[in-house]
């Protein structure tokens, strides 16, 4: 008998599909790689801060800018913050991923803070993002006012951000921490 045109279209999607348990090895193979390299990311310089301008509504000026983490991985090209971040959280790579994150910002400011805005109710600022493993590590508080007065920045300056899936995924985040922070400014 002769096949009709949907299992002919059936047939024709089934072997366009790669197989299932390629795509696993496929996706597995990548996270492995991802995971090996991101340890060496931070020696060879493969790691970079994007900084994307946040412009104050009324005033339509620039108030400030979010810190965002990328990775340009030599062989899989710009990493997703996604894909790496993630994995980084499952390991004590994250604390490393955080230092840089902080430490780059800080020296980074005085450059970007010259470009903003201040005065007439804007403050400028900055924004980086903190995973919970990160606020939870002892002496973060510490680790963070120490970062500040060695840039000179005034603790105003320095938003941090969690995401909904840090608090969500670690419902043990330390409220002393930060109401510790909270309390630098």
């Amino acid at each position: 008998p002769e096949a009709g045109p949907s299992a002919t279209t059936a047939a024709a999607a089934t072997a366009s599909d790669p197989d299932p348990l390629q795509r696993l090895h496929a996706s597995a193979m990548r996270a492995f790689t991802i995971a090996q390299g991101l340890a060496h990311a931070f020696d060879a310089g493969q790691l970079e801060l994007h900084y994307q301008p946040i412009i104050h509504l009324r005033s339509r000026r620039l108030a400030g800018y979010e810190a965002l983490i990328r990775w340009q991985h030599p062989t899989l090209g710009m990493g997703r913050p996604d894909e790496f971040v993630t994995l980084a959280e499952k390991t004590d790579l994250v604390h490393r991923l955080g230092d840089f994150v902080l430490n780059r910002a800080v020296r980074d400011w005085p450059t970007l803070r010259a470009v903003c805005a201040d005065g007439d109710g804007i403050r400028p600022f900055i924004s980086i993002n903190l995973s919970a493993p990160e606020l939870c590590q002892p002496g973060i508080v510490e680790q963070v006012r120490a970062r500040l007065a060695d840039g000179a920045m005034d603790p105003s300056e320095l938003r941090i951000e969690l995401t909904e899936t840090s608090i969500i995924g670690n419902t043990g985040v330390d409220t002393d921490v930060i109401q510790s922070r909270k309390g630098m400014g």
